[in-house]
């Protein structure tokens, strides 16, 4: 059986898919937040669960984890940094949380659907199983009757054969 894929979201590796790069800027990352997030929504709306997830998570892995640590980060005071820090508590942090618990009924309804086409497929391959082997008994059978319905022709002309010479005998002494 496959275990749920739901056990961990995201991979323990995945914040480390988002680095900052000292020499650019916390303003463009700032500007990139603010694209990030609107592709996130854009995601979400058409129904892409798991793009939608993974946007929100670097978001928040970006503005949360990375950014802090940039040297020009104190420094900057741009409105671009309320506008994130906002819709980190307002959309981000509630929306992956949110998207966190319907990958999890997903891949949960998912995982006992292939539970389910599981056990019904090993059901029919045991039923199969089980036809073959009783149409080989079968044919086995028949061809052990067969073999017997052989036999006893073969007795019963010897016995015939036998019991015709001893006929010729006795008629043959009159």
């Amino acid at each position: 059986s496959i275990p749920p894929f739901f056990t961990s979201l995201p991979p323990p590796s995945f914040p480390s898919l988002v680095e900052i790069n000292e020499d650019i800027a916390p303003r463009r990352y700032f500007r990139s937040g603010v694209e990030m997030e609107r592709m996130a929504a854009v995601y979400l709306e058409e129904g892409s669960l798991e793009n939608a997830y993974v946007l929100y998570t670097k978001f928040i892995t970006l503005f949360v984890e990375k950014l802090p640590s940039h040297r020009d980060y104190q420094q900057c005071s741009v409105p671009e940094k309320q506008l994130i820090m906002k819709k980190l508590q307002e959309v981000a942090f509630p929306r992956k949380d949110e998207l966190k618990k319907r990958l999890q009924e997903k891949y949960s309804r998912e995982h006992t659907e292939y539970l389910r086409d599981r056990r019904r497929f090993l059901l029919l391959e045991g039923e199969r199983q089980r036809v073959a082997t009783l149409r080989r008994m079968q044919i086995e059978s028949e061809q052990f009757r067969y073999f017997e319905d052989q036999l006893r022709r073969q007795e019963l002309a010897n016995r015939r054969g036998e019991e015709a010479e001893q006929k010729l005998p006795s008629a043959n002494r009159l």
